[in-house]
This record gives structure tokens, C-alpha cells and sequence, in this order.
């Protein structure tokens, strides 16, 4: 096995690429792994799902997980209450596992450069400066001010951010991001 060059975390989660493979550690209660097999995986194991997809970046949150491609594809698996995995075909009102990678459609031209999870909320940020978030509309996390609506999709974060943003990192009840870089 290739040496790993990248790693990432959930808050139950650990995540390694390792050449052409993605390899996944921790629990899997939610499917937030992207492997349709209960766990808890102890060791990193290949996740068969991802394998030959370019896997360039991984952004854990607490039950699910993002991949980005090299292709700047985003794919999202793991819970989707809140609407946290922002993509189709998912009763964002269960609590039901949606263990396979599949795509989030973002609304842009500008290709999507990282992604990053937060405990029920996700983001990402293209190219050209512009940042989208979904998930849990609570505690401000989505940029919409006193509007804490849940967004079951990616929507563009407006606001005066001069020079735009390049990146962004999600806590619990809170974010940090790059801007004017």
C-alpha cells in the first residue's frame, strides 16, 4: 500500500488516502465511513465505494462525511438530518444511514476547492472565492444572519467579503474562514 498523503477526521472518524484508495477508521452508525457495513472499524479499511473516484479532500462532521474529486465533484454520505449531506434524494426528517458517496449538486460554475464538515452543517469553497454552506441553519453557521432555517442544499453565503474567501473550517458552534487572500 502507497504511503498516506493526506488525512482528515470526523468527530468519529479518520480518514487516509493512500494512492489511488480512500481508507476509513472509526465508527460507522450513520454510514459517515461511506462503507454499507456496520461498525465500528478499529483499523483503516479500504472504502470500496470511493476507490478510482480522484479523492482529492475529505471533510468530516459528526455523522457525515464530504469527499471532493480532483474533478471538483463533492459527494456526501453519513446522516442527513438538517439537511447536512445536501443532496437529493434524502428524507432530511429520518434518521435513517445513507452509507454510499453520492453527488451534492453546487450551484456554481467556479470550481469547488475544499470541503469541510461541521457537526451538523457542511460547506464548501470554489475557485473564484464564493463559499456555500448547508446543513443546521442553528447558531449562524449558514451566513444568513438571524435567519437560522435549516438548507437541505448548498446555498451561496452572500455578504461584503472583499477579495473573497479561501477557506473555511467549521467548529461546534462556530466557523473561521480565509478571506482577502
Amino acid at each position: 500500500m502507497p504511503p498516506a498523503s493526506y488525512v482528515a477526521c470526523g468527530l468519529y472518524c479518520s480518514f487516509a488516502l493512500c494512492g489511488k484508495d480512500v481508507l476509513a477508521a472509526g465508527v460507522n452508525n450513520y454510514g459517515q465511513l461511506g462503507i454499507d457495513q456496520d461498525g465500528p472499524f478499529y483499523y483503516m479499511t479500504k472504502v470500496p465505494s470511493l476507490a478510482n473516484k480522484g479523492v482529492v479532500s475529505i471533510g468530516g462532521g459528526e455523522h457525515h462525511t464530504l469527499f471532493l474529486t480532483s474533478q471538483g465533484q463533492v459527494l456526501s454520505c453519513g446522516r442527513a438530518t438538517y439537511g447536512r449531506l445536501g443532496r437529493s434524494g434524502v428524507d432530511c426528517a429520518s434518521d435513517e444511514k445513507y452509507s454510499s458517496p453520492k453527488p451534492v449538486t453546487v450551484p456554481t460554475t467556479s470550481p469547488v476547492t475544499l470541503v469541510v464538515g461541521g457537526l451538523s452543517v457542511s460547506a464548501c469553497v470554489c475557485k473564484d472565492g464564493s463559499w456555500y454552506a448547508w446543513g443546521s441553519g442553528g447558531e449562524g453557521l449558514l451566513g444568513k444572519g438571524a435567519d437560522e432555517r435549516d438548507e437541505h442544499s448548498p446555498r451561496k453565503v452572500e455578504g461584503d467579503v472583499h477579495g473573497g474567501v479561501s477557506a473555511v473550517s467549521i467548529g461546534g458552534q462556530h466557523l473561521a474562514m480565509i478571506v482577502g487572500v
